[in-house]
């Protein structure tokens, strides 16, 4: 099974690391082992490492407005992650593996 790591930045950290909108969202992709970081140096910067069952299912779908919504507002604006109209023109989430 693949792992993967996706990082973004957030709005408030404190409320991404509690949220239960990451096991909703990944779950139904078959993904597991979902952990959590952050950036010692910029809290702000957050990130998951996974393991998943297709990784071409989960990058496209880090990609949609869906996980746009499960991130919450952006750092820095009231807007959720994606091109500055709200849209999701822009990665919503930068994929490393």
């Amino acid at each position: 099974m693949p792992t993967l790591i996706a990082h973004h930045d957030v709005k408030d950290t404190q409320r991404w690391l509690s949220s239960p909108k990451r096991e909703e969202f990944f779950g139904p992709l078959g993904v597991t082992n979902i952990r959590t970081f952050t950036d010692p140096q910029n809290p702000t910067r957050v990130a998951v490492l996974m393991d998943v069952a297709d990784l071409d299912t989960t990058i496209a779908a880090l990609q949609t407005a869906a996980a746009s919504d499960a991130m919450g507002p952006r750092r820095g604006t009231g807007r959720h992650h994606g091109a500055p109209d709200g849209t999701t023109s822009h990665p919503a989430w930068e994929v490393v593996w």
